[in-house]
């Protein structure tokens, strides 16, 4: 039997709300795919970090079984922990086209073609598209291949056609469109009886309902809009005296559907590395060779499952002992999985002018807590997602027994692994370079 192509599609800050169900833009052909294939709808990250989490999928571990969180002048290794090396070993042929920030951290490592990286303010609109398309005509990539693909267009500043004109929930949506038909393209070029698609996220976003252009992408009252436009300033923070709290109240009792939109209004809440769903539940889908069309799958899992799940697709063996990750196949024969809660720790990396208050968490299908990683007592947040889906209502002082038994797990994952991981820091060049990427992204 022939090894299948693989396609491994990663759209940053793609958050999962935004790509099934609940979404504002049109996308038939991402419906489509769902349909034909295997959806997870309840996929969390590991992390609020680029880096981070694309580490994590690569290894199928944790950031802190990765060690790349704990101090992000690491190199990222391409050796035995990396499942590109295990698909090499195993005749396959890898490649990519990423963002420079990714190619800066070692990522180039892994892969043999020579034009990986993009810059950022590269679209798929503006030549990224005629880029990637060109890599999957046939014979440009040795078979069987790996094609690892980073798309930036979701990521803040979002940039599309007349952006200057829309708020940037408009411009998110507008860019899942551009995603959509790119897509379309894709299917058009390659043939998924002998080709496997994965698509996912690295983490979500933060999308304002409010921004500096005075546009919301909920219908509030009309009569504040020419009001908000004379005091929001451009960092999209809210500060406000009296009378504009007062118009405030008025914006949030308006007709905003959800806490994601609610929270949105304030100063922006990854100031304090919440882990709140906007920012870690992602996109999963499967589709194409080896997986059957089963559509949505609503239980819970994590991005550090995607690999070992690509392993059982190809029957390929799996030897890895040193992983938290697991295969997900059995999902795809419509049997049932043991849940795992979900680790998730945010990045401890600067933003703005602010210390970042990192925080660590789980997440179970149920409930979510996360607090803060130095000191445990504080930013302790408690949700039952089952009533509350939006994290609205924190009951961390109503429910300690819950409390205690999350952090007692919490704490198990954290202390019960131990890998043994060797590290390469950069030197003074390499190290420069990953700041000023760094700082095109916004994280520095």
């Amino acid at each position: 039997m022939l090894k299948p192509n693989i396609l491994f599609v990663v759209l940053d800050a793609c958050r999962a709300d935004k790509f099934y169900q609940n979404k504002n833009s049109k996308t038939p052909t991402i419906d489509s795919l769902i349909k034909r294939g295997a959806y997870f709808s309840q996929s969390i990250s590991s992390t609020d970090y680029t880096m981070s989490a694309i580490s994590s999928i690569f290894t199928a571990r944790y950031p802190f079984g990765v060690g790349e969180t704990k101090e992000y002048y690491y190199k990222i290794h391409s050796e035995s922990t990396s499942y590109i090396n295990d698909l090499k070993n195993n005749g396959y042929h890898c490649y990519a086209t990423m963002h420079s920030g990714l190619d800066a951290m070692g990522f180039s490592s892994y892969f043999e073609n020579d034009n990986q990286s993009y810059q950022s303010g590269t679209q798929l609109y503006s030549g990224l598209s005629d880029k990637i398309l060109k890599m999957l005509k046939p014979g440009v990539m040795k078979s069987p291949w790996i094609y690892f693909v980073h798309v930036l267009g979701l990521h803040r500043p979002i940039r599309v056609p007349n952006f200057e004109k829309m708020s940037i929930s408009d411009r998110y949506d507008r860019m899942m469109e551009i995603i959509d038909s790119w897509l379309a393209q894709i299917l058009d070029t390659v043939d998924l009886k002998n080709t496997l698609i994965i698509i996912t996220s690295d983490h979500g976003d933060y999308i304002p309902v409010i921004d500096n252009t005075a546009r919301t992408s909920s219908p509030v009252i009309e009569k504040s809009k020419s009001l908000i436009k004379n005091f929001l300033p451009k960092s999209q923070i809210i500060n406000v005296h009296k009378k504009k709290k007062k118009l405030l109240r008025e914006i949030r009792s308006s007709k905003l559907k959800t806490s994601y939109e609610k929270r949105s209004l304030n100063e922006r809440p990854d100031e304090s590395r919440f882990q709140f769903d906007e920012l870690i539940r992602v996109p999963l889908l499967f589709v194409g060779c080896g997986v059957k069309s089963v559509g949505n799958i609503p239980n819970l899992v994590r991005t550090i499952d995607i690999f070992p799940t690509i392993e059982s697709i190809l029957n390929l063996p799996n030897k890895k002992l040193d992983i938290h990750g697991r295969s997900l196949y059995p999902f795809f024969e419509n049997k049932q999985m043991e849940e795992i809660p979900v680790y998730m720790e945010s990045t401890t990396i600067h933003t703005g002018q602010k210390e970042p208050k990192a925080v660590i968490g789980l997440r179970t299908s149920r409930y979510k807590y996360f607090r803060s990683l130095k000191i445990p007592t504080e930013n302790r947040h408690l949700y039952d997602l089952k009533i509350d889906p939006f994290e609205g209502n924190n009951l961390v002082e109503k429910n300690s027994a819950k409390v205690n038994e999350m952090e007692k797990l919490l704490e198990n994952i954290r202390n019960e692994t131990n890998f043994d991981m060797t590290h390469e820091k950069f030197n003074d060049a390499e190290a420069k370079q990953v700041e000023e990427e760094l700082k095109k992204l916004g994280y520095i």
